[in-house]
């Protein structure tokens, strides 16, 4: 592993991503939407990662779904990554 590489293990609904320069990990739930989306959005950014490898990892099936959240958030910010209340509106 090359440094600034992260390994990568799923562990039930987690997705546990080790450090090893610092020793730390850290867990994504893989059953939250807005959590994978940042991530996504976050390894393409930060750490470089090519779109198919990230939509690989994240269990997404098409590049158009990370290019769908990478504008929103653009456009909206972190805000953009949780989804909308469909249900009845009150006043």
């Amino acid at each position: 592993m090359q440094k600034g590489e992260k390994a990568m293990r799923r562990e039930g609904e987690y997705l546990i991503v080790e450090v090893p320069e610092t020793g730390r990990s850290f867990k994504i739930d893989t059953t939250s939407p807005p959590q994978l989306k940042y991530e996504m959005i976050r390894m393409y950014y930060l750490e470089d990662h090519p779109v198919d490898e990230i939509i690989s990892i994240f269990g997404y099936s098409s590049r158009q779904s990370f290019y769908t959240a990478l504008d929103s958030f653009k456009k909206e910010g972190i805000g953009a990554l949780i989804p909308k209340s469909t249900g009845p509106q009150r006043s």
